[in-house]
């Protein structure tokens, strides 16, 4: 019983070390210096510029799943808000931003996703889109120790493990394309 009670006062106090703990931070940018990390049109080869497209940033979710076939990571809390890259690079940038569910020194698992708005206003009703792979976002920062006296600690920019990926291609253009070759085939036989 003496350990028993023992674990419970020591899990209790832990529990409290990790409630007064701070919320991590990130920087939402996918720039680290001069050095852009683009996300590429369905082409491959266009960068995301302008206001066209809209980027969010998401904790992963910690499972895959599927959308219109392709697997794809399950997103958790939002990380700050939509922004859409520059005009001029495809950079974007959301500021210094709260993790959901982690802890300033600490690390998240961070899915980036990004959408065409001329195909659909919303990132779940467009025909233009795509996710990054999970990356680990380096140590955040915040309030490391809640303690008034401590500055917080910088957060360090996503983009140092964040990698490039591109929107997948509408499905009409998929069916068109399959299409065509199906066609090609179709008149190489009757030769």
């Amino acid at each position: 019983m003496k350990r028993v009670l023992q674990f419970g006062i020591a899990a209790l106090a832990l529990s409290q070390v990790v409630a007064n703990a701070g919320v991590g931070s990130v920087l939402v940018q996918n720039n680290n210096g001069g050095a852009i990390v683009p996300i590429f049109n369905s082409d491959g080869t266009t960068v995301l510029k302008g206001t066209d497209f809209k980027v969010g940033v998401y904790v992963y979710g910690g499972s895959m799943t599927t959308r219109d076939g392709i697997a794809v990571p399950s997103l958790g809390a939002q990380v700050g808000g939509f922004v859409s890259p520059a005009a001029n690079n495809g950079r974007f940038t959301g500021g210094q931003q709260d993790v959901p569910g982690s802890l300033a020194g600490g690390t998240a698992q961070l899915v980036v996703i990004a959408w065409d708005t001329t195909k659909g206003a919303e990132f779940a009703n467009s025909t233009a889109w795509g996710y990054s792979t999970v990356f680990a976002s380096p140590a955040l920062g915040g309030d490391v120790d809640n303690d008034p006296n401590t500055p917080a600690a910088t957060a360090a920019s996503m983009a140092l493990n964040f990698k490039s990926f591109q929107l997948v291609p509408e499905p009409s253009t998929v069916a068109l394309a399959a299409l065509g070759l199906g066609g090609l085939l179709f008149i190489s036989r009757r030769k």
